[in-house]
């Protein structure tokens, strides 16, 4: 009969035959396949790892121009985002201050323009104003031959603010060359170095409104530093500090 158990066990054992053979036949081609892949290789190795080799430096040189160029854009985001800051709080300033607040302030900045500020000088507490400012004035002009300024002689030397005793009052003098100003700015480093002159530092003489900046940059500079950022204020603005990573 044509559906019998014999016809189906016939079929069955005839199927699983067929597909016995279906697969040696596939597994045979595979490993003919891979044997030639293997001799072919095998026959150009030289020439095949030297391919591979170049791939390889080709892939590294990509990636490194890729991490400085990563490197370049978080620089100039940081840069961008510092300019975004300086001009809102440009504009801000701008917004609050008058047209004759603008010009009393250019004013204020023009004459202190020769002037800087000393810190931690301990005050005399003994003579007359004249030797205790004297005293002031001699001790500016040896800071001035430490840095290298030979024959300094300041237009005025004064204390400012009120007296108090735990904390000596700022010293302000006046420089006849703007030059020299910038010549102890430059060099106030150098006093780290010097006993003598260690917990002395020298500033700008600074408006009001200068110094309220200057404090928003620092606060900014503080906060930046903590986030991990690598910069410093120059020039009245933050920047980053340059590395050699290339």
């Amino acid at each position: 009969m044509p559906n019998s158990p014999n016809n189906r066990t016939t079929r069955s054992n005839s199927f699983s035959n067929t597909q016995i053979i279906a697969l040696n036949d596939i597994k045979i081609l595979i490993d003919n396949s891979k044997n030639e892949i293997l001799t072919a290789v095998k026959g150009d190795y030289d020439s095949v790892r030297d391919e591979v080799k170049r791939f390889c430096d080709t892939i590294t040189t990509l990636i490194e121009k890729i991490q400085r160029m990563d490197d370049r854009n978080k620089e100039l985001e940081s840069k961008i985002e510092s300019l975004e800051t300086k001009i809102q709080s440009m504009e801000q300033q701008r917004h609050f201050m008058t047209e004759e607040d603008m010009i009393h302030e250019a004013e204020d900045r023009f004459r202190r323009r020769k002037y800087l500020i000393v810190s931690g000088v301990q005050e005399q507490t003994t003579g007359t104003v004249d030797e205790r400012r004297e005293k002031d004035e001699e001790y500016i002009k040896d800071i001035a031959k430490e840095m290298g300024i030979d024959d300094f002689e300041p237009e005025e030397v004064f204390r400012i603010g009120i007296i108090r005793n735990s904390k000596p009052r700022l010293i302000r003098f006046k420089c006849s060359e703007i030059k020299e100003k910038y010549s102890f700015l430059r060099e106030s480093r150098m006093l780290r170095n010097v006993p003598r002159f260690q917990g002395v530092y020298i500033n700008p003489d600074l408006t009001a409104a200068q110094r309220k900046r200057d404090a928003e940059l620092r606060k900014e500079l503080k906060a930046r530093r903590e986030a991990g950022e690598k910069v410093k204020i120059r020039q009245g603005r933050i920047v980053t500090i340059e590395q050699n990573f290339q």
